[in-house]
């Protein structure tokens, strides 16, 4: 084997690229082999495990009654997961109440098969003879009914894992390619200019007279005379590269200030993507809230303030797009501030009850009695930013939130102050806790939760407000947190509730065109017009739309503003020159979209649509927007 000292620059250059890579390669490949195939093993035993207890949970009432047709329907969720074979629900004497498994469950290897069986038992109460004067002697007996059996082959999960490591490794080793392929031009990018110079050096010593400079000498200053052009050489080079670092830092600048905007567009399309199905699952829940139901009453509060939660969290996320890509704005409306934080105050009285707080929420007279001229949105996600950080950096202490008008020099100021007395804030951290994704720790194993955006979206809305923000350390222990910014005062008007909305005949017998592509929203959105007597029409083009309009008369029309095909805003622009042309009145429409920027609102309105409605759609908003054009 030749020695390293005799390699050329551009071997030793292959080799310290490519042996990390290859070594890396290697390790990394072994590990994600080695942990797909642990997480199928975990996956079939969690799988058996949680689909046993809950099937058992489940046909305790059909086995009890006998009607073994219900558990068909839940045998065949159960089939459904992943590496299930078979499932058998078996009576205590061992006769087969029910059972169904996989066509292929025959060729299977048995010891690849992992049973997990749990106990479907029912509750009696035994009586002694004295019982109507003896409770102590009562007891509760559990009485085995069934035995659910769960089978899973741990082979079905292996393949999933080897199929995934088998596509894992094609990546993987064209991405080695790759790096072959980006090490060797590195090192031949390396080695030329090198051999260059070597070959000028040796075109110099050889007595070429085309050099820069011409040796005329001999021993020690001809080889002086050879350095001197090598420095010459060496320093264009220089200037050279140092030209060409630069057009790729402005390349790398240019790159990063696109990738940048990529990322803000990105995250205003999530939020965009995320509200269409809130929207179905909110207005679907508020159609099941309106039946007043006490056995899914509880669910159903769940579900709207998981689905709450969820909005608030893609709200955050639209605003900060927003923000990063310097669009954000204000869209201000009547606003009662009791109304609007009520679920936010709710949420936040659970979470600092869980961390054994109390929580003090002031609210004065005029707060209580009117409107503001408001962007709600924005507020609530002021208050649940600065109030949920009190709440989580407290543990078994004092909160105190108090909203109140001010009147100043300048006009009526809505002031938000917050104290507490947690863990406070160190004071090298105050600068850059404005920041965006800025966390005091940010390890995984962190004690407390969230996204590290929060404080920097509050900074920017009170700033969009022409308010002011500052925090105080409250030393020993404990912040202080204080906001005003500017409003005026509009009447207010309460809202009418869903049950009052659905009990309301002014809108019996009219006729309203639904334009939306979404199936679940368009079908969500024909219920809620029924029970407030309307007679509804769905299409789901804008196609469609014009050619319903065509032939029928409506008195009301909604439009989803992105649609395939014909947008919201082109479609209403073909309705308006329609209508002109038949010399027709406007039909008022009404724009119903994801989007929240202002942009988007302003195209609607430009396009001749009347009003704007934000997805998802509670009833009672709906329910103004309407009562504001029929």
């Amino acid at each position: 084997m030749l020695k390293i000292s005799h390699w050329s620059i551009r071997n030793r250059a292959l080799l310290l690229g490519l042996l990390p890579a290859f070594i890396m390669f290697t390790f990394l490949i072994s590990l994600f082999i080695w942990q797909r195939i642990n997480d199928a093993k975990v996956e079939v035993a969690t799988v058996g495990l949680v689909l046993s207890s809950q099937l058992a949970a489940s046909i305790e009432y059909p086995v009890i009654s006998g009607n073994f047709s219900l558990l068909e329907p839940l045998v065949e969720n159960a089939m459904a997961a992943p590496s299930v074979v078979r499932v058998s629900i078996t009576a205590p004497d061992g006769q087969i109440i029910y059972q169904r498994q996989m066509n292929e469950y025959a060729e299977l290897n048995f010891e690849d098969i992992a049973l997990y069986r749990s106990t479907v038992s029912q509750e009696q109460e035994a009586f002694s003879e004295f019982a109507e004067f003896d409770d102590v002697n009562n007891s509760i007996i559990r009485t085995d009914i069934a035995y659910v059996s769960i089978e899973l082959s741990h082979a079905l999960g292996r393949n999933r894992a080897l199929t995934i490591v088998g596509q894992s490794i094609v990546w993987a080793s064209f991405i080695l390619l790759l790096c072959l392929l980006l090490v060797h031009r590195m090192a031949r990018s390396i080695a030329r200019p090198i051999e260059k110079v070597s070959l000028a050096l040796s075109e110099i010593a050889h007595g070429k007279l085309n050099s820069q400079i011409k040796v005329t000498e001999s021993a020690e200053i001809g080889e002086l005379q050879k350095g001197v052009n090598a420095m010459a050489l060496a320093l264009q080079k220089s200037e050279d590269d140092q030209t060409a670092s630069i057009q790729e830092l402005d390349i790398a600048r240019l790159k990063a200030e696109k990738a940048n905007k990529a990322k803000s567009d990105f995250l205003a399309i999530v939020s965009h993507e995320l509200r269409t199905p809130i929207n179905g699952a909110m207005g679907a829940m508020q159609l099941i809230a309106y039946h007043k139901n006490k056995k899914i009453e509880s669910l159903v509060d769940i579900a709207n303030r998981s689905l709450s939660n969820l909005l608030e969290l893609v709200e955050d996320m639209l605003t900060l797009g927003s923000l990063e890509k310097s669009e954000q704005c204000l869209s201000l409306s009547p606003t009662f501030i009791p109304k609007l934080l009520q679920h936010t105050l709710l949420e936040l009285e659970e979470k600092s009850q869980q961390n054994d707080n109390e929580l003090t929420v002031y609210m004065d007279g005029l707060v209580n009695e009117h409107s503001v001229e408001l962007d709600g949105v924005k507020f609530r996600q002021l208050v649940r930013h600065l109030l949920g950080n009190a709440v989580k950096f407290t543990q078994g202490g004092r909160i105190y939130c108090s909203i109140y008008f001010e009147n100043t020099a300048e006009g009526l100021n809505l002031r938000l102050d917050i104290s507490d007395n947690g863990i406070g804030f160190p004071e090298k951290h105050k600068e850059a806790m404005f920041e965006t994704f800025q966390q005091q720790d940010t390890s995984l194993t962190r004690q407390f939760d969230g996204l590290g955006i929060g404080l920097s979206i509050c900074n920017d809305i009170i700033y969009l407000m022409n308010g002011k923000l500052s925090v105080m350390d409250n030393k020993p222990t404990g912040t202080s947190v204080n906001c005003s910014m500017p409003v005026q005062l509009v009447d207010h008007r309460e809202g009418m509730g869903v049950a009052e909305v659905f009990l309301n005949e002014k809108f019996e017998n009219k006729k309203v065109l639904i334009v939306e592509d979404n199936k679940v929203n368009r079908m969500v959105a024909e219920k809620i017009l029924r029970k407030m007597k309307f007679i509804p029409t769905c299409v789901e083009s804008g196609e469609e739309c014009i050619k319903a309009i065509k032939s029928e008369t409506f008195d009301l029309i909604f439009m989803d503003c992105h649609m395939p095909g014909m947008d919201g805003c082109e479609t209403t622009q073909v309705l308006r020159k329609f209508e002109e042309e038949q010399h027709h009145s406007h039909v008022p429409i009404i724009a119903l979209t994801a989007n929240t920027s202002a942009e988007i609102r302003q195209q609607c309105l430009a396009s001749g649509m009347s009003d704007y409605v934000v997805k998802p759609i509670k009833i009672d908003t709906l329910y103004d927007a309407m009562n504001r054009w029929l």
